[in-house]
């Protein structure tokens, strides 16, 4: 069991979403080609926003590379994955035109 609940106290509410979309995501793109270009295995994944109504929003990318297979990152993204309430993952073989 893991300790990846919504928060219930009004205070913990937030919606990053444009700081994630406008600042975070361009900055991502950019990571994501060097990793893409160096086979360089990665995760990462950002909590934009907390609410009532849809709990949790995260967006998470998973970069793996034949030979080169993490396993500490798999568990992460699984461990991120198993109890959400609303995500996007972007997940990328890392093989050029997939």
């Amino acid at each position: 069991m893991n300790n990846f609940t919504a928060l219930t106290d009004d205070s913990n509410y937030y919606n990053l979403e444009s700081v994630y979309d406008e600042q975070i995501s361009p900055l991502m793109k950019q990571i994501i080609d060097i990793c893409k270009e160096h086979n360089m295995p990665m995760v990462a994944s950002f909590a934009y926003e907390n609410s009532e109504e849809k709990g949790r929003g995260l967006c998470t990318t998973a970069l793996t590379f034949e030979g080169r297979h993490i396993k500490e990152f798999a568990d992460a993204t699984s461990a991120i994955r198993s109890n959400h309430f609303f995500a996007a993952f972007t997940i990328m073989s890392g093989v050029k035109g997939e």
